[in-house]
């Protein structure tokens, strides 16, 4: 989603993954084996099956731009209607003025 106009726009990702993935029970004789609580999602299951998914969704949200915009010359949303700028090529509102000086308007 744009950051000025919220609408929605694919971003290309290039994900680089280096895990450590270690198994939960032994191989040899079928023994569990302690899993640390913090790495739990890079354990190998006593199937001996991985389960990549945390592992890809961390990595998609690391390589997201933080501030992602559609395109550079993303005009964003008017700040006093809300209306897409990026479509409404003639939009524009009446000034509204200082109303300490509607005074000095009424004489010109």
């Amino acid at each position: 989603e744009c950051r000025r106009c919220l609408e929605h726009f694919s971003v290309p990702l290039q994900l680089e993954i280096e895990e450590e993935f270690r198994p939960s029970v032994d191989i040899l004789s079928g023994a569990s084996l302690a899993v640390l609580e913090r790495r739990a999602e890079t354990a190998i299951d006593e199937h001996h099956s991985l389960d990549l998914t945390e592992v890809v969704r961390q990595s998609i949200f690391l390589s997201l731009p933080m501030y992602p915009v559609c395109r550079d010359s993303c005009a964003g949303l008017c700040d006093q209607c809300g209306q897409n700028l990026n479509q409404a090529s003639e939009h524009q509102h009446e000034a509204a003025g200082d109303p300490r000086l509607a005074a000095l308007r009424e004489l010109l």
